[in-house]
């Protein structure tokens, strides 16, 4: 059985994908969203950091910037929702937040046309602690712009399918849920049956 643990619209269209391949699907959401009420005014000069697909679909759906607003990218997706939602403005896209910094300490700070004081990295207030840290030290800002609630307790089903071993695989959506689910675990002393699933 697989389990998912990605938000609640996330887990229902994966589930019902998975469910008509005749796969067995148990779900338990980690995490649920609030955006944060923005009133201000972004001007064309801001050059905007996005590290996650949450961040790119909060941009989009909220109309929030201009077009014209260029966009440093980590992952794929988020690179792919921008640009069907028509911000093609795009300097780089990075695999990671480790190639990012790279990019911007080495090409980036060469670039005549670009400045670290325009860059506005747009989190979560769950983000990627150490990525802010380096990020703060040349000079970049950071805007939260929704904040993640972790639920305090897996389902009780979770609870009975892991004990019981069937679970064999459990799909996870990022690095800071991976480590909410570790600790759910060990409080619910889930530990070495854990060990038994493929964490994809």
């Amino acid at each position: 059985m697989i389990l998912i643990t990605r938000p609640k619209e996330e887990s229902r269209l994966l589930r019902d994908k998975l469910e008509i391949l005749g796969m067995d699907v148990a779900t338990d959401i980690l995490s649920r969203f609030r955006i944060r009420k923005n009133k201000q005014k972004w001007t064309t000069k801001k050059i905007f950091l996005i590290s996650s697909p949450r961040a790119a679909d909060i941009f989009i759906n909220k109309k929030i910037l201009n077009f014209q607003n260029a966009f440093l990218i980590i992952g794929k997706k988020s690179e792919s929702k921008l640009i069907k939602a028509g911000y093609k403005n795009i300097i780089h896209t990075a695999i990671n937040s480790e190639k990012m910094f790279h990019y911007l300490k080495n090409k980036f700070r060469n670039n005549t046309a670009y400045n670290f004081n325009n860059i506005v990295y747009l989190t979560s207030t769950v983000g990627n602690q150490t990525f802010q840290i380096k990020l703060n030290r040349i000079g970049i800002q950071k805007k939260i712009i929704y904040e993640t609630f972790y639920k305090k307790n897996l389902n009780k089903e979770t609870i009975t399918l892991i004990k019981k071993n069937k679970i064999s695989v459990c799909l996870v959506f990022s690095k800071n849920n991976a480590n909410h689910l570790v600790r759910l675990f060990n409080k619910h002393k889930l530990k070495n049956p854990a060990e038994k699933i493929i964490f994809i």
